[in-house]
């Protein structure tokens, strides 16, 4: 088993209380968090595919609410940036973009409530890596171009 799974795998998951922000009548199942990371770490392409949807769905709905299963897994999708394909890096781009999207300023103006501490301290974390985020915003993929820029867009301004 390589370093990531055994890290995914040694997790804690079954500790996380997931909720959503500012939508408290949601609640998860972070365990399935874990099944879907190491699948996206399986080597399997459509299995880890399916995955980036999944944890698209279940970490950041739509862009639109945010899951608390995010700051947890936040480091395992950094880690996916440096060893998976560009595929699977736009889907995890898209995830990093629901994440910066829903815990800016703007976000909780526009909902009218404060930031959880674990949405202030996902926050931090994607500030900390916009180093990486910007040299990804010069990939020679579009799409990986694309969301890098975004992310930075969002979390700069």
């Amino acid at each position: 088993m390589n370093s990531t799974l055994q890290k995914i795998a040694m997790f804690n998951w079954s500790a996380i209380d997931v909720t959503y922000n500012w939508s408290d009548s949601i609640h998860g199942n972070a365990e399935k968090i874990s099944v879907y990371l190491q699948d996206l770490f399986s080597g399997d392409m459509n299995l880890a595919m399916k995955a980036t949807h999944n944890l698209w769905c279940d970490l950041c709905h739509q862009h639109s609410y945010i899951s608390s299963a995010a700051l947890p897994a936040y480091d395992f999708l950094l880690e996916g940036l440096d060893k998976l394909n560009d595929k699977l890096k736009v889907e995890i781009l898209d995830i990093l973009l629901g994440f910066a999207s829903c815990t800016s300023s703007v976000y909780y103006e526009t909902a009218n409530v404060k930031p959880l501490s674990w949405e202030t301290e996902l926050r931090q974390k994607l500030i900390g890596d916009i180093p990486k985020y910007k040299t990804l915003s010069i990939n020679g993929d579009e799409d990986i171009s694309y969301f890098a820029q975004k992310i930075v867009s969002n979390l700069t301004s």
